[in-house]
């Protein structure tokens, strides 16, 4: 039994592409893999090969009725094997997906084969993981929306109208701004981690998680500064069509309010979708190549490039899965909280628990599969530009 080989790191097939980036013949045609073998065919009559260099050939022995025997011919060879790897990769998978360019059922199929080849460290580390920052988040939006639904209470006004308006628009804003610092941090870092596990899984290898965890540790800060700056971008376009909304309302201008609201929906929406399909590799660069913060925004939106569409499609597909059956957790909880809590208020403490409950379960589907999925684009698109295929493949064999 060989030493496992850890598919990470300096020497690691992710680091080190077995053909660079848009160089050297596409597979499939077995070019790069050194000349083809002949055609396969009859060798020449015994002592032709010597008559062309001037030797003579070997004279006939008679046969019993005095006739000669005629010449015998070997038998002819065997076909000649495929040539080049084209042929083998097609078989090849030690692993969750095969080692070829994935197809888009072969991607959604590889995240599901993820979870049940790793389950320990996909599910439960997830789990673990969510509902801490689940907790850290409802504590502080509890905290945040009794703080700002009493001030915009008083206001407008109070009353029942007022109040009720209060803290819906304080139960929004509080989601919003404590959001990201805990549950979309943690999802980030999540992220990152689970793409380690899929990574080892894409080779038939099972990582522990402490090995993870040792492997994505060094990378937390770039994780962590990556998402924040990501979602400080999206804020400021936000910010910026919100401010030219509040320019025109104090002009009085209702027909530019609302064509700005209009334009400014539509834009943020197509930045949001190119930003987030342009920056989706970039956790898989920084964890498995080591990448630096910068450095891995560049090579993560380099590996995007020409394959915008296809990133975008099946994101688009994993996320509708998603949504499904999250929906299907989420609903029962919001009738639940209706049945037990009816006379709570939206900014009470109670309702905001049972909401955490269904939160914890929700998000940990959503990050587990997503996760996935992005490992297997990352793994993807690399296959198709790069031929990771072949440095996997090694990794695989090494490791047997």
């Amino acid at each position: 039994m060989a030493v496992m080989t850890t598919p990470e790191g300096d020497q690691s097939p992710w680091a080190q592409p077995s053909r660079p980036n848009g160089s050297g013949p596409e597979y499939g045609t077995g070019a790069g893999w050194g000349a083809a073998p002949g055609e396969p065919g009859y060798a020449p009559p015994a002592g032709q090969g010597q008559a062309a260099h001037g030797t003579p050939p070997a004279p006939v022995a008679p046969s019993s009725a005095g006739q000669p025997v005629p010449p015998s011919y070997p038998a002819p060879p065997p076909a000649a094997p495929p040539v080049g790897y084209a042929a083998l990769r097609t078989a090849l998978r030690p692993g969750i997906v095969p080692l070829r360019p994935l197809t888009v059922g072969e991607v959604l199929d590889g995240a599901f084969r993820s979870v049940r080849a790793n389950p320990g460290v996909m599910f439960g580390m997830t789990a673990l993981v969510v509902t801490i920052a689940v907790i850290l988040q409802t504590l502080l939006q509890w905290y945040v929306q009794g703080l700002v639904a009493a001030s915009l209470s008083r206001s407008l006004g109070g009353g029942m109208g007022g109040d009720l308006l209060a803290e819906s628009l304080a139960v929004s804003l509080a989601q919003l701004v404590t959001t990201t610092p805990t549950i979309g941090i943690a999802i980030t870092v999540l992220t990152g981690l689970l793409i380690v596990s899929v990574s080892r899984s894409v080779i038939g290898q099972r990582a522990s998680t402490r090995e993870i965890w040792d492997k994505v540790r060094p990378r937390v800060g770039a994780l962590i500064l990556f998402s924040i700056l990501l979602n400080l971008t999206l804020m400021v376009a936000a910010g910026l069509v919100a401010g030219l909304v509040l320019v025109f309302d104090s002009m009085d201008q209702m027909g530019l309010v609302v064509l700005t609201i209009l334009v400014g929906l539509l834009f943020l929406t197509v930045l949001a979708i190119w930003l987030l399909v342009r920056t989706l590799l970039v956790p898989a660069v920084l964890v498995l190549e080591g990448q630096r913060m910068w450095a891995g925004v560049k090579r993560g939106w380099r590996l995007t490039r020409g394959s915008f569409w296809r990133i975008l499609g099946i994101t688009l597909l994993a996320i509708i899965i998603v949504v499904v059956v999250t929906s299907a957790i989420a609903v029962p909880g919001s009738i639940i909280t209706a049945i037990v809590f009816p006379d709570a208020a939206l900014t009470d403490l109670a309702p905001l628990l049972v909401n955490a409950v269904v939160l914890v379960i929700a998000e940990t589907i959503a990050t587990v599969f997503l996760a996935a999925v992005i490992a297997l684009l990352y793994v993807d698109v690399r296959m198709r530009r790069e031929g990771l295929d072949v440095a996997l493949a090694r990794a695989a064999a090494e490791a047997e």
